[in-house]
């Protein structure tokens, strides 16, 4: 069993405790002081407490909050995952709720409270389908919002939170779960911003959850720096201990006076499992107890004898004098709740064996009797939990309005994955006008979920339900859903059935089927056919004047894409610059900020640093102002790669960073996987090798999940330099040309980029032959390529070659700094300059040596200055520093220090 610095188990933890008794033995003390001791931590962590039913968790936790909330410096707050048909994000609502409380008793509301208030709203007090906004944008901003609000109490309290019962929880929750895991508490090397002190604590049961929250589970469970804490039954020692407990041994004695017969017959008559006793203890009740049990059991929430009279049909004083009883004997406890008394399950192993014993019959019977005992209730919990049970019950047709309505809520409040739920359990009993709207809003809502192919389902049901004439637009549908999932040959099939479909006079509707073929056929790398379907959809468009400005703005971006695709920069930022102009005209502002990244990027192709830099914080400024995160996100990463390219690396981590957290909260793993990589490049540049490996490695994690082959195969080189910097040349040889095999099968003849590392790798080896042998292939590769990055670095390698042969080496050093002068590449620069130093030394010219060294000790100076303190430390501790070091000593006719 392996444990972390701070004694957290990471394998199976065999348990030698029993939580079911209030005032049972407290067996699980060294489980408990571990979570403890991760509380205090330097650093907050992600713990899953996990386990079947009745190992011990809720006990355990229940323990935790009673000894942190015994600290005066740890806010403790706890969300509970409810029963089926509840509300989306249930259990964060509740903690945003508590977090809020807090900060007004700590008179914080102003500053933590205010600023995040309208994110959470609309999911904080349910409100419904009158907010104005996409699904999506709402479901981001609340993910956002909460984030927020737990980092801005990070700064004031240790931070204990607590979610109860996450095997019930859908989709959406465990998203959020999931992000906040990354963003706020995840692994040190992957430094989440801002990092927050304590514990996110996920409990949850794995013998039986549903099939998404396993899978959601599972995943999470791969983390890097999230906690596992498995809990497992009883061992015998753990049993021996909890035999002897003062209330086990007292109950003995009870029932068998203290007679060792007794005792074995007592024994004797046990059952082969303790749920034959309760069902044994079920079938004895009355009818009215029995009732009540399976009203419960069925909606698994605390109901009062008034709600539960009008679901099982028993008069109120039985049903009351029923539920009374079964609380004497331990079966239901009591609570109030709103000033009247509420009953539940004592132990949820019984209310699954009530649940389980049901007939169908009886299931929609009691469905039935809940949906009119809650049909006008003040606290029915919704149109959602209202539908849930309308749906399952004798009359499921009358719940398809209502999850219609519940649907919608659940959608503007961004629970997109339970908004898609609920219309799924209604799509069975609705019919005409009611299921093709139920199907295009199932279609409209499955793509903002990430998964374009769970649309495609709906757009085949949406074809099927359509009257043959009338099928074009449902077509279009599928082949643009098509192209989002890179089924590109298919989309063209679906195409060619909508062109057909769609009249001819819709010249709107067959502008939009040229603009998708052009989509196909651009993924296709066919640009001339991808060119050509965006005009002809252009054409289409100029017989209606200037009126499709969204349709024409689409087209003109798409041949911008063209061009850039085609080498054509100068053309793509004319298309760009024209789109703009439409949006800007029109007042569309996600349109105005799509079109000034991508003219930031066509800069960047050329080498225009300022132009680039300011296109791109204008898009980002627009984006803002309007909301559209996506190009927000990828205006964010763009401007880090030009400031990275740049050596502005305190910059790059602020702008990597942003759209990290943006990209997760759009799920977008391919483009994660990507900022992850270039994290890893930037910490690798900064000799922060620990950091470059943990980047490297989740960026290579997320590739391999999404598929995304590029990212593996350049994610696989960064490996391989990381291993020879850390002195393992063989093994980063190995993970190169692993790389560069990779990178060939994509169809990269050449990939000089990996070549080039390669160069470096044997130069550092001493291998001056081999390193000889290869830079001749990259110059003779880089005269049919254009890619003056790499020719310069050819020129720097050549440089040090051409030292370690003790050849003259000012010239390819003057050439290599020259041009990355030109390119804006300072951290090259100073590499540059650090090897003019060393040649002009051994060139007897040392007056000359003390200016390129003085100007490669200005640059690494300028670069730690921008860093963050704890980077700057290791900056000027990296390889390149002790470079500057031994050209110093070089320079004063030292040795340099081994």
């Amino acid at each position: 069993m392996r444990r972390d610095p701070y004694g957290m188990v990471d394998a199976g933890n065999r348990a030698t405790d029993f939580d079911h008794f209030d005032d049972g033995p407290d067996l699980r003390h060294e489980d408990l002081d571990r979570l403890l001791i991760a509380l205090e931590a330097p650093h907050g962590r992600p713990v899953v407490i996990h386990g079947r039913r009745g190992v011990g968790k809720q006990r355990l936790a229940r323990d935790l909050v009673r000894r942190a909330g015994e600290k005066a410096h740890v806010v403790v707050l706890e969300g509970h995952t409810p029963e089926a048909g509840g509300r989306s994000f249930h259990p964060f609502a509740e903690v945003a709720h508590q977090a809020m409380a807090w900060a007004g008793q700590a008179g914080l509301t102003d500053q933590l409270v205010d600023p995040v208030y309208e994110a959470l709203f609309p999911v904080l007090d349910h409100v419904h389908a009158e907010i104005e906004g996409p699904s999506l944008d709402q479901k981001l901003r609340f993910f956002d919002g909460l984030r927020r609000l737990l980092a801005g109490l990070g700064a004031h309290a240790r931070l204990l939170v607590l979610i109860h019962d996450l095997e019930r929880a859908d989709s959406d929750t465990l998203e959020l779960a999931t992000y906040l895991v990354d963003e706020l508490f995840g692994e040190p090397d992957l430094d989440p911003e801002p990092a927050v002190k304590g514990l996110l604590v996920l409990v949850a049961r794995d013998d039986a959850p549903h099939p998404a929250a396993r899978d959601h589970l599972n995943e999470l469970m791969e983390r890097p720096g999230l906690h596992r804490l498995h809990l497992e039954g009883l061992d015998l020692e753990g049993l021996r201990r909890y035999v002897q407990s003062p209330h086990v041994l007292e109950k003995l004695l009870a029932a068998s006076a203290g007679l060792p017969q007794e005792v074995d017959a007592l024994i004797e008559a046990l059952p082969d499992n303790v749920e034959e006793l309760f069902e044994r203890k079920l079938s004895g009740m009355d009818a009215v107890s029995r009732d009540a049990l399976r009203g419960l059991a069925l909606s698994g929430r605390p109901a009062s004898p008034r709600t539960l009279c009008t679901v099982i049909q028993h008069p109120l004083k039985d049903v009351a004098r029923a539920l009374n009883a079964l609380r004497d004997d331990r079966v239901v406890d009591r609570k109030i709740h709103n000033g009247e008394f509420q009953f539940l399950f004592h132990r949820r192993r019984d209310l699954e064996v009530t649940e389980r014993g049901l007939s169908a019959e009886d299931r929609a019977r009691y469905h039935g009797g809940w949906a009119q005992a809650l049909t006008g209730a003040p606290d029915s919990g919704g149109p959602a939990l209202l539908a849930y049970h309308q749906l399952r019950s004798q009359e499921p047709q009358r719940g398809v309005s209502l999850a219609i309505q519940a649907a919608e809520t659940y959608a503007v409040s961004g629970a997109l994955n339970a908004a898609i739920e609920m219309l799924e359990s209604a799509r069975p009993y609705a019919q005409g006008e009611l299921l093709l709207a139920i199907l295009e809003r199932l279609a409209e809502l499955a793509p903002l979920t990430g998964n374009p192919r769970r649309a495609l389902r709906f757009v085949e049901a949406m074809k099927a339900a359509l009257p043959m004439g009338q099928r074009g637009v449902a077509h279009l549908k599928e082949a643009e859903l098509r192209n989002a999932a890179g089924e590109y040959d298919l989309a063209l099939v679906a195409l060619d059935a909508a062109r057909a479909g769609i009249s001819a006079d819709d010249a709107r509707a067959q502008a939009r089927v040229e603009a998708a073929v052009s989509e196909a056929h651009y993924h296709r790398a066919e640009l001339g056919e991808a060119a050509h379907a965006a005009r002809e959809g252009l054409e289409l468009l100029s017989a209606l004047g200037e009126g499709p400005v969204r349709e024409r703005i689409e087209l003109m971006n798409q041949l911008g894409k063209i061009a850039l695709a085609d080498d054509d920069t100068q053309h793509a930022i004319d298309f760009f610059q024209e789109t703009l102009g439409l949006a800007e005209k029109s007042g569309l502002g996600h349109e105005q900020a799509r079109a000034l990244v991508n003219m930031g990027m066509a800069h960047m192709r050329l080498g225009e640093t300022s132009r680039a830099e300011q296109r791109l914080l204008a898009g980002i400024e627009k984006a803002q102002e309007v909301n559209d995160l996506t190009r927000l996100a990828f205006g964010y990463m763009n401007l880090g790669v030009l400031v990275h390219q740049c050596g502005e690396l305190g910059r790059a981590i602020e702008c990597y960073r942003e759209c990290r957290s943006l990209f997760r909260r759009l799920g977008n793993r391919t483009q994660l996987a990507r900022v992850l990589h270039n994290l890893g490049n930037l910490y690798l540049m900064a000799g922060d090798l620990e950091r470059a490996r943990a980047h490297n490695d989740e960026a290579l994690r997320l590739a391999r999940q999404s598929g995304v082959e590029r990212v593996v195969a350049i994610s696989t080189v960064v490996d391989g330099i990381i291993l020879a910097a850390q002195g393992d040349s063989a093994s980063g040889e190995q993970r190169l040309r692993e790389g560069m095999r990779l990178l060939r099968r994509m169809g990269q003849a050449r990939p000089l980029e990996a070549m080039v590392e390669l160069v470096e790798l044997k130069l550092h080896a001493g291998d001056s032959a081999a390193a000889a042998e290869l830079l001749q292939e990259v110059e003779a590769e880089l005269e049919a390529v254009s890619s003056p990055i790499l020719r310069a670095r050819a020129h720097l390698l050549a440089g040090d070659l051409a030292l370690a042969e003790g050849r003259d080496a000012e010239a390819p050093f003057t050439q290599a700094r020259d041009a990355f002068e030109h390119l804006g590449r300072r951290l090259f620069v100073r590499d540059a300059e650090v090897g003019l130093t060393r040649a002009l030394v051994r060139a007897g010219r040392r007056e000359a040596a003390r200016m390129h060294l003085d100007a490669a000790r200005e640059i690494q100076q300028q670069v730690a200055a921008e860093l963050p303190e704890h980077l700057a430390l290791v900056f000027l501790d990296a390889a390149p520093q002790v470079a500057l070091r031994d050209a110093l000593a070089e320079l004063e006719g030292r040795a340099p220090a081994p």
